[in-house]
């Protein structure tokens, strides 16, 4: 990911946050538990074709 999508991407979660600070108390709870997310979670990666995010081969160019 380079500067630019990690901006987009750091200006897309502040756009989320707050829209969601602007919902009602009725819209925060939470309707899934952990367990069931873990689960859910664990099911995703392991299928065939979901790849884990790496650092790139060529990390001497990184803009971090």
């Amino acid at each position: 990911m380079d500067r630019y999508a990690r901006r987009k991407h750091f200006e897309r979660l502040c756009s989320l946050r707050d829209a969601y600070t602007q919902r009602g108390d009725d819209d925060r709870l939470s309707v899934i538990d952990i367990d069931t997310v873990i689960a859910w979670a664990s099911d995703l990666l392991g299928r065939e074709g979901i790849a884990p995010i790496e650092e790139p081969a060529d990390s001497t160019t990184s803009d971090r």
